[in-house]
């Protein structure tokens, strides 16, 4: 296998796996206050975080 395929190969799956896990932290969030608790905290910070990881990911898989 080609060293540069793998490595977009791996990188896509690293994005995947970060934005799965944010679909899934804002989706306990939204449940959370549907029932009338308090919504997570941090929430937009962490998707901040994760699609600036994303996006060095991304760039980083661009560059190699």
């Amino acid at each position: 296998m080609q060293p540069e395929l793998a490595l977009k190969a791996i990188s896509y799956a690293i994005i995947e796996l970060f934005l799965v896990t944010l679909l899934f932290v804002l989706l306990i969030s939204v449940r959370k206050e549907s029932r009338g608790d308090a919504p997570l905290r941090g929430v937009f910070q962490f998707g901040f975080f994760i699609i600036a990881i994303c996006a060095i990911v991304a760039l980083m898989a661009g560059f190699f």
